[in-house]
């Protein structure tokens, strides 16, 4: 079970993480530090590892800068689900093995901060268990599902090297 933080349309990489803190290796201290002090805090306090992230649209505007997905990723999140992403964020978040998931256009959800949610084995839907709903989520191709799985692109062409 995973807990959802919402977010709203457009959060971009500055907000994920904010340009004066990207040379910086801690990620617990700079996540989310300059857009939402309570997101900060369950990072710095270790609390955010398995949430799902659930946004509205064009998640990961702005820059290129890949340490916004891969921040995500180190601190635990899950994955991040929202209507749309910016295709730099996106292919960044893939990369580095997060899980970035899109609602379908008619889907629309009624999920709270803090509701638990679930993926579903399929990876078709996300399930709010504390509503007692699902969702639908388009199809991820199954060569981003490989990456996942791996860990990320790098490994996945390390472990691809290795048995080859």
């Amino acid at each position: 079970m995973s807990k959802a933080i919402l977010l709203g349309n457009s959060v971009n990489t500055d907000q994920i993480i904010s340009g004066e803190y990207v040379r910086r290796d801690d990620y617990t201290e700079y996540l989310f530090k300059k857009f939402r002090d309570d997101i900060n805090e369950l990072v710095r306090n270790r609390q955010i590892a398995s949430a799902i992230i659930v946004a509205g649209r064009n998640f990961g505007s702005g820059s290129s800068r890949e340490r916004a997905a891969i921040g995500l990723r180190k601190v635990g999140v899950r994955a991040v689900v929202a209507y749309s992403f910016n295709p730099i964020w996106e292919r960044n978040a893939i990369n580095c093995g997060l899980r970035a998931y899109r609602f379908t256009e008619q889907a629309g959800h009624d999920i709270s901060e803090g509701n638990q949610l679930e993926i579903g084995d399929d990876e078709k839907t996300l399930q709010d268990k504390t509503n007692n709903r699902s969702y639908n989520l388009m199809e991820t191709p199954e060569f981003i599902r490989d990456i996942w799985e791996a860990g990320g692109l790098t490994e996945l062409l390390r472990k691809r090297k290795a048995s080859g």
